[in-house]
C-alpha cells in the first residue's frame, strides 16, 4: 500500500520529489489529460527512472487539500518516519541544496508549489547522489514568482542550446569519496533555466546542458534507449495521470535501492529488465496498470479461471489470495502457515548448560528498520515424515490453484484479550481428490501437534457434509470432486459453502489477491492495541482505541506506527491485484477502492 497536509514534509521535499509526485495521485480527482510524448525526448540518456504527469500542479494541489495528508502528518507513522535514517539523510541533503542556492525560502513546500507546472517529467539519474532532472511547463507569468529564478544574479551563467542557464555548486571538504557523496559536506549543484514557459531544473551541470540541447535539436536521448522504448511499447495506449518507467536492471544493482527498498524482493526484481506503471483516477477508485518486462523471455504459464475460487470468499473476509499452478511444496507451506502448525515452532533440545554471555549487546530501536531490511531470513525447515504423506497427496492431485482466506472475529472475543484469526485453504485440482488418502495424510500431519499416539483424533461427520475432528480441534474438511476445503473454524467453513453457487465474470490469471481494509481495520486496531498494552493509554485515537504513551520518539510499530497509518487512510475500502501473462510480459492491475465521501 502506498503511504504518505499542507505538505509540510520538513526537509526531504527536494530529495523525495519523485515519491511525493506518486503519492499525490492517491487523492487527486481531476480529469486526466493525455501527456505529450515529446518530454522524454528532452531527457539525456542514462536515467534510472522517469515519472511523468500531464498536470503535476493539479495533483499537488489535490494532495495538499486532502484530509488524508493532514491526518498522516499528525500520525505516529509520520513521527516514526521523521526519526528514520532515510528521513535524516534526505533532510541533510536538502539543507545542502538550500545552502548552494542561498534562497531565503529554501526548497520547502512553497518552492514545490511554485515549480509545479502542467506537463511535467522527473528523471532520476543517481539515487545515492540525488542527481535528477525536472522539466515542467509553467503557466504564463508563473516563472516571475519563483524565488530561485529571482536570485539568478547570484549564480554563474552558462549557455546551451541557445538558452542561458544558471549554476551554483558548493565546495567539499570531505576526506574521502564516500563522504563526498553522502556526508554533511557533500558537494551539491543547483542548476536551472527557463526556455519559454518551460522550467528546467537539475542537480548536475551536464544534465541541464544536454537537456537544453535536446530541446533545441533532437538527438540521442533517453527515449531512444532500449529499455525505455521496450517499456513504452508495453504501456497502455493512453497514459495515466502518472506514467512511470523504470530500468529495473540498473535500479536493482544500486546500493541505495538494496538498502532502502522495504519490500525485500531484490532477487525477484532482478528477473525483470524494465517496468512501466500507469495510474488512472476513476470515480471512487484508482487503478494501476503495470507491465513487467522479463530479462529472459519464457513461455507463458497456464492461466486458469480464478473467478470461481474468488467467488467463494465470504463478505467479511479481510484478506485473501489465489495462486495459480502452485507447486505441491508451496501448497503444503500455505496449509502449514494457515492451518496445520500455525504458531508452532520447532526447538532443539539441549542438555548442556549455555555458555554465559556477559556482554551488553545493543538491542536496537524501531527506527533501525531501514538499516536491517537486507537481513536474510532463515531457510524453511525440510519436510518431515509427518508431512510427507500430505505432500504426496498434493502432488498426485495435480493442483490448478490454491485460495487462502483470513478474517478477524472481533465479536467472538468481546470480553477477551486477543482477536481470533480464522483461516481457510481451498485447493482446486485437475483430478478428483482421493478423499481417504487426503484425510489420512492430514491426520498424520496433525497428530504430531494435537495428540500422542493418535489417541482421540479421528474424522467425524459434521453439518453440511463436512468432516471435523470433534471437540478436540475446530479443524473442518470438505472434499467435493476436485475441490478440497479446509478451515480452522466451522462458521467460516459454513460461510464458504454458502457461496458455492455464487458466480463471477471469468478471470484468467496467474495470481489474484485482495485486502479489505474496511473489514480488517477494527479487529486489527483492537488486537494491536492489546499487544501494545494500551489499556492505560491516553485519549482514544481515530479508531476509538486508546493511543499508547510511548517513551521518546519510538512509537510501537504495530499499534502506533502502522495503526496510525491505517487511521490516516481510513477511507480506503479495498485493494485488489490481478496478475496475468501476455506473451513474455507480466501484467498487473491494482485497483484501490475508496469509500464515497
Amino acid at each position: 500500500m502506498l503511504r504518505l497536509s499542507r505538505l509540510r514534509l520538513s526537509k526531504p521535499v527536494l530529495g523525495a520529489a519523485a515519491v511525493l509526485a506518486l503519492a499525490i495521485a492517491v487523492w487527486a480527482a481531476i480529469p486526466a489529460v493525455a501527456p505529450k510524448p515529446a518530454l522524454a525526448a528532452s531527457l539525456p540518456p542514462g536515467a534510472l527512472m522517469t515519472l511523468e504527469s500531464p498536470n503535476f500542479a493539479a495533483l499537488l494541489h489535490a494532495w495538499n487539500a486532502s484530509p488524508e495528508q493532514t491526518a498522516w502528518l499528525a500520525s505516529a507513522n509520520y513521527s516514526a518516519f521523521t526519526n528514520s535514517r532515510l528521513f535524516t539523510r534526505l533532510g541533510d541533503a536538502q539543507t545542502e541544496f538550500e545552502s548552494a542556492a542561498a534562497t531565503t525560502g529554501g526548497f520547502g513546500p512553497d518552492f514545490l508549489q511554485q515549480i509545479a507546472g502542467h506537463e511535467s517529467i522527473f528523471a532520476w539519474y543517481d539515487i545515492s547522489r540525488l542527481e535528477f532532472l525536472y522539466i515542467s511547463h509553467l503557466p504564463p507569468g508563473r516563472a516571475a514568482k519563483i524565488e530561485l529564478l529571482q536570485q539568478r544574479a547570484k549564480f554563474s551563467r552558462r549557455e546551451s542550446g541557445g538558452t542561458t542557464f544558471y549554476l551554483k555548486t558548493t565546495g567539499s571538504s570531505a576526506p574521502n569519496a564516500e563522504d563526498a557523496v553522502s556526508g554533511p559536506s557533500a558537494p551539491r549543484t543547483v542548476a536551472f533555466a527557463l526556455r519559454g514557459d518551460w522550467l528546467v531544473l537539475a542537480t548536475r551541470e551536464d544534465l541541464i546542458a544536454n537537456a537544453l540541447l535536446l530541446m533545441q535539436t533532437p538527438g540521442a536521448s533517453l527515449a531512444g534507449e532500449g529499455w525505455y522504448t521496450a517499456a513504452e511499447a508495453a504501456a497502455p495506449p493512453r497514459h495515466g495521470d502518472l506514467h512511470m518507467l523504470l530500468d529495473l536492471q540498473r535500479i536493482a544493482a544500486t546500493p541505495a535501492f538494496r538498502t532502502y527498498w522495504v519490500q525485500r524482493n531484490v532477487t525477484e526484481t532482478r528477473q525483470y529488465r524494465a517496468a512501466v506503471v500507469d495510474l488512472f483516477r476513476e470515480p471512487n477508485s484508482f487503478r494501476e496498470e503495470r507491465a513487467l518486462l522479463p530479462l529472459i523471455a519464457s513461455d507463458p504459464p497456464l492461466q486458469p479461471d480464478l473467478a470461481s475460487l474468488e467467488a467463494l470468499v465470504p463478505d467479511r473476509a479481510g484478506v485473501y489470495r489465489v495462486v495459480a499452478q502452485p507447486t505441491p511444496q508451496a501448497a503444503l507451506n500455505a496449509l502449514d502457515e494457515k492451518l496445520l502448525t500455525r504458531a508452532i515452532t520447532s526447538t532443539a533440545r539441549d542438555t548442556s548448560a549455555p555458555t554465559p554471555d556477559l556482554s551488553a549487546p545493543d538491542p536496537g530501536r524501531a527506527s533501525d528498520l531501514e538499516t536491517r531490511i537486507d537481513t536474510v531470513s532463515a531457510a524453511p525447515e525440510a519436510a518431515s515424515a509427518a508431512t510427507a504423506p500430505l505432500l504426496q497427496a498434493l502432488a498426485s492431485a495435480g493442483l490448478i490453484a490454491i485460495l487462502t482466506v483470513d478474517r478477524a472475529e472481533p465479536r467472538a472475543a468481546a470480553a477477551g484479550l486477543f482477536i481470533p484469526i480464522r483461516s481457510a485453504v481451498i485447493l482446486r485440482a485437475a483430478n478428483a481428490w482421493n478423499a481417504p488418502e487426503l484425510q489420512a495424510a492430514l491426520l498424520t500431519t496433525l497428530r504430531s501437534h494435537l495428540t500422542v499416539g493418535a489417541v482421540g483424533l479421528a474424522w467425524t461427520p459434521a453439518p453440511g457434509g463436512t468432516l471435523s475432528l470433534g471437540p478436540s480441534s475446530p479443524f473442518s474438511l470438505l472434499v467435493d470432486g476436485n475441490t478440497a476445503i479446509l478451515a480452522n473454524d466451522p462458521a467460516l467453513m459454513a460461510d464458504i459453502l454458502a457461496r458455492s453457487t455464487a458466480t463471477a465474470p471469468s478471470q484468467p490469471a496467474t495470481y489474484l489477491a485482495a485486502f479489505r481494509h474496511t473489514q480488517a481495520r477494527p479487529g486489527y486496531a483492537r488486537l494491536t492495541s492489546a499487544l501494545a498494552h494500551t489499556a492505560t493509554g491516553s485519549s482514544p485515537g481515530a479508531t476509538g482505541t486508546p493511543i499508547p504513551d510511548f517513551p521518546g520518539d519510538s512509537p510501537d510499530f504495530f499499534a502506533g506506527s502502522v495503526g496510525s497509518l491505517s487511521d490516516a487512510f481510513r477511507s480506503l475500502a479495498t485493494e485488489r491485484i490481478v496478475e496475468r501473462r501476455d506473451g513474455p510480459l507480466t501484467h498487473q492491475t491494482v485497483t484501490y477502492t475508496w469509500q464515497p465521501k
